[in-house]
Protein backbone atom coordinates (compact mmCIF):
# COMPACT_ATOMS: atom_id res chain seq x y z
CA UNK A 1 0.00 0.00 0.00
CA UNK A 2 1.07 3.52 -0.67
CA UNK A 3 2.08 5.90 1.61
CA UNK A 4 -0.88 8.70 2.81
CA UNK A 5 -0.28 11.61 0.44
CA UNK A 6 -0.42 15.05 1.83
CA UNK A 7 -2.07 18.30 0.90
CA UNK A 8 0.65 18.80 -1.48
CA UNK A 9 1.21 15.98 -3.22
CA UNK A 10 -2.75 15.95 -3.91
CA UNK A 11 -2.68 18.93 -5.37
CA UNK A 12 0.05 17.70 -7.88
CA UNK A 13 -2.05 14.84 -8.50
CA UNK A 14 -5.26 17.35 -9.52
CA UNK A 15 -3.48 19.65 -11.68
CA UNK A 16 -2.03 16.88 -13.38
CA UNK A 17 -5.69 15.44 -14.10
CA UNK A 18 -6.83 18.24 -14.98
CA UNK A 19 -3.88 19.13 -17.49
CA UNK A 20 -4.43 15.51 -18.91
CA UNK A 21 -8.24 16.61 -19.81
CA UNK A 22 -7.17 19.84 -20.75
CA UNK A 23 -4.73 18.17 -23.44
CA UNK A 24 -7.56 15.79 -24.85
CA UNK A 25 -10.25 18.51 -24.96
CA UNK A 26 -7.52 20.35 -26.96
CA UNK A 27 -6.87 17.54 -29.31
CA UNK A 28 -10.92 17.28 -30.42
CA UNK A 29 -11.56 21.09 -30.63
CA UNK A 30 -12.21 21.91 -26.98
CA UNK A 31 -11.11 25.83 -25.83
CA UNK A 32 -9.64 26.00 -22.28
CA UNK A 33 -8.59 29.72 -22.22
CA UNK A 34 -9.84 31.54 -19.32
CA UNK A 35 -11.79 34.93 -20.40
CA UNK A 36 -10.23 38.30 -19.34
CA UNK A 37 -10.76 38.76 -15.68
CA UNK A 38 -10.85 35.34 -14.31
CA UNK A 39 -8.59 35.58 -11.15
CA UNK A 40 -8.90 32.59 -8.60
CA UNK A 41 -10.96 32.87 -5.67
CA UNK A 42 -9.27 33.00 -2.24
CA UNK A 43 -10.95 30.18 0.01
CA UNK A 44 -11.59 31.33 3.35
CA UNK A 45 -12.13 29.11 6.88
CA UNK A 46 -13.04 25.78 6.17
CA UNK A 47 -15.48 23.38 7.73
CA UNK A 48 -14.37 19.83 7.93
CA UNK A 49 -15.84 18.18 11.12
CA UNK A 50 -18.24 18.08 13.79
CA UNK A 51 -18.84 19.11 16.62
CA UNK A 52 -20.97 22.59 15.20
CA UNK A 53 -19.84 21.86 11.59
CA UNK A 54 -23.03 22.39 10.30
CA UNK A 55 -23.93 25.31 11.79
CA UNK A 56 -22.84 27.82 8.97
CA UNK A 57 -24.87 25.00 6.94
CA UNK A 58 -27.84 25.81 8.75
CA UNK A 59 -28.18 29.23 8.33
CA UNK A 60 -26.98 29.09 4.63
CA UNK A 61 -30.03 26.35 4.03
CA UNK A 62 -32.42 29.24 5.08
CA UNK A 63 -30.93 32.62 4.21
CA UNK A 64 -27.71 31.77 1.63
CA UNK A 65 -27.13 30.25 -1.88
CA UNK A 66 -25.97 26.71 -1.05
CA UNK A 67 -24.72 24.05 -2.95
CA UNK A 68 -24.22 20.61 -1.89
CA UNK A 69 -21.74 18.21 -3.91
CA UNK A 70 -21.63 14.67 -3.20
CA UNK A 71 -18.74 12.98 -3.87
CA UNK A 72 -16.85 9.50 -3.66
CA UNK A 73 -15.57 6.71 -5.33
CA UNK A 74 -17.12 4.25 -7.77
CA UNK A 75 -19.67 2.33 -6.63
CA UNK A 76 -20.15 3.88 -3.19
CA UNK A 77 -23.49 5.16 -3.36
CA UNK A 78 -23.31 8.97 -4.62
CA UNK A 79 -26.78 8.75 -6.42
CA UNK A 80 -28.26 7.58 -3.36
CA UNK A 81 -26.95 10.08 -1.03
CA UNK A 82 -28.01 12.70 -3.55
CA UNK A 83 -31.71 11.35 -3.64
CA UNK A 84 -31.52 11.06 0.54
CA UNK A 85 -30.35 14.70 0.61
CA UNK A 86 -33.61 15.57 -1.73
CA UNK A 87 -35.41 13.94 0.45
CA UNK A 88 -34.05 15.23 3.87
CA UNK A 89 -34.27 18.89 2.23
CA UNK A 90 -37.05 18.62 -0.11
CA UNK A 91 -36.73 22.95 -1.11
CA UNK A 92 -33.03 22.30 -2.70
CA UNK A 93 -33.00 21.27 -6.38
CA UNK A 94 -30.99 18.47 -8.39
CA UNK A 95 -28.40 20.18 -10.60
CA UNK A 96 -27.68 17.14 -13.10
CA UNK A 97 -24.40 16.75 -15.27
CA UNK A 98 -23.71 16.93 -19.09
CA UNK A 99 -22.81 13.26 -20.83
CA UNK A 100 -21.74 12.72 -24.01
CA UNK A 101 -21.93 8.53 -23.24
CA UNK A 102 -25.09 7.06 -24.54
CA UNK A 103 -27.80 6.31 -22.96
CA UNK A 104 -28.45 2.68 -21.58
CA UNK A 105 -31.07 0.65 -22.12
CA UNK A 106 -32.11 -1.88 -20.02
CA UNK A 107 -33.68 -5.45 -20.94
CA UNK A 108 -37.38 -5.29 -19.72
CA UNK A 109 -36.68 -1.87 -18.10
CA UNK A 110 -40.66 -0.18 -17.48
CA UNK A 111 -40.57 3.38 -18.05
CA UNK A 112 -39.44 4.38 -14.90
CA UNK A 113 -36.34 2.65 -14.84
CA UNK A 114 -35.10 4.48 -18.26
CA UNK A 115 -31.60 6.34 -17.98
CA UNK A 116 -31.91 9.72 -16.44
CA UNK A 117 -28.74 9.76 -15.01
CA UNK A 118 -27.45 12.80 -17.13
CA UNK A 119 -28.46 15.41 -19.48
CA UNK A 120 -27.73 13.48 -22.62
CA UNK A 121 -25.58 15.30 -25.46
CA UNK A 122 -23.49 15.07 -28.34
CA UNK A 123 -19.79 15.69 -28.33
CA UNK A 124 -20.24 18.49 -30.91
CA UNK A 125 -22.89 20.24 -28.53
CA UNK A 126 -20.45 19.50 -25.25
CA UNK A 127 -17.24 20.55 -27.47
CA UNK A 128 -19.72 24.10 -28.07
CA UNK A 129 -20.25 24.34 -24.60
CA UNK A 130 -16.29 24.14 -23.37
CA UNK A 131 -15.50 26.63 -26.60
CA UNK A 132 -18.31 29.24 -24.75
CA UNK A 133 -16.48 28.64 -21.41
CA UNK A 134 -19.91 27.41 -20.39
CA UNK A 135 -18.45 24.03 -18.06
CA UNK A 136 -17.10 22.70 -14.80
CA UNK A 137 -16.30 19.80 -12.90
CA UNK A 138 -15.17 18.49 -16.70
CA UNK A 139 -14.08 14.89 -16.42
CA UNK A 140 -13.26 12.16 -19.23
CA UNK A 141 -14.15 8.48 -18.14
CA UNK A 142 -14.25 5.57 -20.67
CA UNK A 143 -13.97 8.13 -23.61
CA UNK A 144 -17.43 9.91 -22.37
CA UNK A 145 -16.91 13.61 -21.16
CA UNK A 146 -19.43 14.58 -17.99
CA UNK A 147 -19.28 18.28 -17.24
CA UNK A 148 -21.75 20.29 -15.08
CA UNK A 149 -23.39 23.93 -16.80
CA UNK A 150 -22.02 27.07 -14.55
CA UNK A 151 -25.42 28.43 -15.51
CA UNK A 152 -27.51 25.31 -13.80
CA UNK A 153 -25.14 26.49 -10.21
CA UNK A 154 -26.02 29.92 -10.92
CA UNK A 155 -29.71 30.04 -11.73
CA UNK A 156 -30.40 27.55 -8.49
CA UNK A 157 -30.39 28.61 -5.10
CA UNK A 158 -30.12 25.65 -3.25
CA UNK A 159 -29.21 22.25 -5.26
CA UNK A 160 -27.39 19.06 -4.91
CA UNK A 161 -24.99 18.00 -7.73
CA UNK A 162 -22.49 14.81 -8.11
CA UNK A 163 -19.12 15.76 -8.73
CA UNK A 164 -15.46 14.15 -9.05
CA UNK A 165 -12.89 13.93 -6.17
CA UNK A 166 -10.48 15.66 -9.00
CA UNK A 167 -12.61 18.77 -9.65
CA UNK A 168 -13.21 19.26 -5.66
CA UNK A 169 -11.29 22.70 -5.74
CA UNK A 170 -11.96 24.01 -8.77
CA UNK A 171 -15.72 23.45 -8.09
CA UNK A 172 -15.18 24.97 -4.83
CA UNK A 173 -13.13 28.35 -6.65
CA UNK A 174 -16.42 28.34 -9.63
CA UNK A 175 -19.25 28.39 -6.63
CA UNK A 176 -17.65 30.75 -4.33
CA UNK A 177 -17.11 33.07 -7.38
CA UNK A 178 -20.52 33.04 -7.79
CA UNK A 179 -21.31 33.84 -4.24
CA UNK A 180 -22.62 30.91 -3.08
CA UNK A 181 -21.76 29.00 0.12
CA UNK A 182 -20.44 24.73 -1.01
CA UNK A 183 -20.07 22.07 1.35
CA UNK A 184 -19.14 18.62 0.15
CA UNK A 185 -20.62 15.26 1.26
CA UNK A 186 -18.94 12.10 0.85
CA UNK A 187 -21.40 8.77 1.38
CA UNK A 188 -20.13 6.02 4.01
CA UNK A 189 -17.80 4.20 2.02
CA UNK A 190 -19.50 0.30 2.01
CA UNK A 191 -17.62 -2.92 2.70
CA UNK A 192 -16.11 -5.09 -0.04
CA UNK A 193 -18.76 -7.29 0.19
CA UNK A 194 -21.39 -4.71 -0.27
CA UNK A 195 -19.20 -3.02 -3.06
CA UNK A 196 -19.10 -6.31 -4.70
CA UNK A 197 -22.71 -6.92 -4.73
CA UNK A 198 -23.39 -3.25 -5.71
CA UNK A 199 -21.50 -4.13 -9.30
CA UNK A 200 -22.67 -7.30 -9.53
CA UNK A 201 -26.04 -5.35 -9.89
CA UNK A 202 -24.70 -2.86 -12.54
CA UNK A 203 -23.22 -6.22 -14.64
CA UNK A 204 -26.92 -8.08 -13.62
CA UNK A 205 -28.54 -5.00 -15.81
CA UNK A 206 -26.61 -5.73 -19.02
CA UNK A 207 -24.55 -2.42 -18.29
CA UNK A 208 -21.19 -4.39 -19.63
CA UNK A 209 -22.93 -6.25 -22.79
CA UNK A 210 -21.56 -4.61 -25.09
CA UNK A 211 -17.68 -6.16 -23.65
CA UNK A 212 -16.43 -9.41 -25.34
CA UNK A 213 -16.69 -10.70 -21.91
CA UNK A 214 -18.37 -9.39 -19.33
CA UNK A 215 -17.53 -11.08 -16.62
CA UNK A 216 -13.80 -10.83 -16.84
CA UNK A 217 -14.92 -6.58 -17.32
CA UNK A 218 -16.94 -6.79 -13.59
CA UNK A 219 -13.78 -8.42 -12.29
CA UNK A 220 -11.56 -5.59 -13.24
CA UNK A 221 -14.48 -3.02 -12.23
CA UNK A 222 -14.70 -4.49 -8.73
CA UNK A 223 -10.75 -4.65 -8.36
CA UNK A 224 -10.27 -0.92 -9.71
CA UNK A 225 -13.36 -0.09 -7.35
CA UNK A 226 -11.33 -1.37 -4.82
CA UNK A 227 -8.38 0.49 -5.16
CA UNK A 228 -10.37 3.78 -5.62
CA UNK A 229 -11.65 3.59 -1.93
CA UNK A 230 -8.34 2.82 -0.44
CA UNK A 231 -6.81 5.54 -2.56
CA UNK A 232 -10.32 7.65 -1.02
CA UNK A 233 -9.15 7.23 2.18
CA UNK A 234 -5.81 7.87 1.90
CA UNK A 235 -6.77 11.73 0.81
CA UNK A 236 -9.77 12.51 2.79
CA UNK A 237 -7.98 13.73 5.61
CA UNK A 238 -5.83 16.29 3.10
CA UNK A 239 -9.28 17.30 1.47
CA UNK A 240 -10.79 17.94 4.70
CA UNK A 241 -8.35 20.61 5.90
CA UNK A 242 -8.50 22.25 2.81
CA UNK A 243 -12.59 22.38 2.09
CA UNK A 244 -15.93 22.06 3.85
CA UNK A 245 -16.66 18.62 4.28
CA UNK A 246 -19.04 16.32 6.01
CA UNK A 247 -19.38 12.73 5.70
CA UNK A 248 -23.27 11.65 5.01
CA UNK A 249 -24.04 10.71 8.50
CA UNK A 250 -22.67 13.69 10.27
CA UNK A 251 -24.76 15.93 7.45
CA UNK A 252 -27.88 14.19 8.14
CA UNK A 253 -27.44 14.08 12.42
CA UNK A 254 -26.59 17.52 12.87
CA UNK A 255 -29.58 18.04 10.21
CA UNK A 256 -31.79 16.22 12.41
CA UNK A 257 -30.37 18.42 15.28
CA UNK A 258 -31.08 21.52 14.32
CA UNK A 259 -34.46 20.59 13.23
CA UNK A 260 -35.29 19.14 16.62
CA UNK A 261 -34.21 22.71 18.10
CA UNK A 262 -35.90 24.76 16.10
CA UNK A 263 -39.12 22.67 16.59
CA UNK A 264 -38.38 23.94 20.51
CA UNK A 265 -39.26 27.83 19.59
Amino acid sequence: MSKTKGPGQYQQMARKARRKNNDQLLRRGGNTHRPSGWKRVKRGTTVSAPPGALEEVEESKENKDLILAVFGPSGSGKTRTRQIILSTLPHFEEIKSFSTRPKRELPGAKDTEIDNEYRFTSFGDFADRMRNKDLVNIVNYEDNWYGIDVDDVEIVKQGVLITDISSLHELYDTVTGLGKDIIFIYPEIPSLAELTRRHRERYDKNYLHHYDNPEEEFVKRRLKAEDEILEFYQQLPALKNDLPILSLDEFLTQTKTEDQKNEKF
